[in-house]
């Protein structure tokens, strides 16, 4: 009974964290959809990266302020 706190217990522990930071990321790129999505559009349509970069950045900014509220 006494191995429950060896090497199980801290692999187990190792892999709760990963799959922690694991839906972290996947939450943070599900919340760059749309900005993406604009910032291909405004390239597709202008043909320029550096305006698609401020859309992307605009469209992220705005997603951001209008969250909070």
């Amino acid at each position: 009974m006494s191995h429950i706190f060896g090497t199980d217990l801290i692999i187990f522990i190792c892999l709760i964290f990963i799959g922690i930071i694991v839906l972290m990321i996947i939450k943070a790129l599900i919340h760059f959809v749309l900005p993406l999505i604009g910032a291909i559009v405004v390239w597709l349509y202008t043909g320029s990266l550096t305006l698609a970069g401020v859309a992307f950045l605009a469209i992220a900014f705005l997603e951001l302020v209008f969250k909070k509220l």
